[in-house]
């Protein structure tokens, strides 16, 4: 069933941020102080990119790929996306949202190596994001 990675998922996500301190959750709450992330791009990229939702949104993938037993990559792109979609819906294009995205996913990236060095990853030089 996809219901348990999809919550372990969260719930690791969640305690991710339980561990951290108040002033890096309340850093992303000042600047989108209404909570909506696609007000506006620099918005949703401040939410994305900020230092707690980056940990957060990365341990909670590597969760879900493990449950799943996919790289760790696949989970992610599959979630950004998701975010692309979001995007989309919320009326931007995709010229607009591919520089976005690869900043993301680099970050992401980046963060993911870092943090579970040995993760099945296959970083590919074809992005199909931004392809």
């Amino acid at each position: 069933s996809q219901l348990i990675p999809e919550l372990k998922d969260a719930l690791r996500h969640e305690l991710e941020h339980s561990s951290q301190p108040t002033d890096m959750l309340m850093q992303v709450q000042k600047e989108i102080p209404e909570g909506d992330v696609w007000k506006s791009l620099e918005s949703a990229e401040t939410y994305y990119t900020s230092q707690a939702e980056v940990k957060a949104h990365v341990v909670g993938i590597y969760k879900k790929a493990k449950m799943l037993k996919e790289p760790a990559e696949e989970v992610m792109d599959d979630f950004l996306l998701q975010v692309w979609q979001t995007g989309m819906a919320n009326g931007y294009s995709e010229g607009e949202l591919e520089p976005l995205m690869t900043k993301i996913r680099e970050l992401w990236r980046h963060y993911m190596i870092s943090r579970f060095p040995h993760a099945e990853l296959d970083w590919g030089e074809q992005d199909e994001l931004t392809s």
